[in-house]
């Protein structure tokens, strides 16, 4: 019997994990955060979050599977871009009526873009320099730039007025 566990104990400890699975592990033996970058020893390992932000991090997910046929000769993003714009997400307010649409450009750049039909227009840019720029136009024609926003303070004061019209 002893056999049995030491060779699972073994196969988890190729895992990256220190102690056997069938015991409740101590805190400290499992990473010390989770995918979010946010620490797991003083927060729950599962922070809450509203479903519109769970959305948003899928859809970053997702953009972020390497696929090299999705445009030939575009500059893939920095992954550190997305780490960016997964902080971002996380600080973007409840009170948000649209969502943004996610996509990728051929420089490299994570895009967040909001439009509507009355002639908002939002667009912020990632690199993953830990900063991002955007533009914005509102309905009466007004613009707004912004450049090295730092992406774990979310949404300058401005544009979270525009987006929570």
């Amino acid at each position: 019997m002893n056999a049995a566990v030491a060779f699972r104990t073994s196969d988890h400890e190729r895992a990256g994990l220190t102690s056997c699975p069938f015991r409740k592990p101590p805190p400290n033996t499992w990473p010390a955060s989770d995918r979010y970058g946010r620490q797991t020893r003083a927060t729950p390992a599962w922070v809450p979050m509203s479903p519109a932000t769970r959305k948003l991090l899928a859809t970053l997910d997702v953009l972020a599977r390497p696929n090299s046929e999705r445009w030939p000769g575009a500059v893939p993003p920095d992954p550190r871009a997305f780490r960016d714009a997964r902080a971002f997400v996380l600080q973007l307010p409840n009170a948000l009526t649209h969502l943004p649409d996610i996509g990728l450009a051929h420089d490299g750049e994570v895009n967040f873009l909001w439009q509507d039909d009355v002639g908002l227009h939002v667009d912020l840019g990632f690199y993953g320099s830990g900063t991002f720029s955007y533009f914005a136009r509102d309905q009466q024609g007004k613009e707004y730039l912004g450049n090295e926003w730092r992406a774990a303070d979310g949404l300058p004061s401005d544009l979270a007025a525009l987006l929570a019209r």
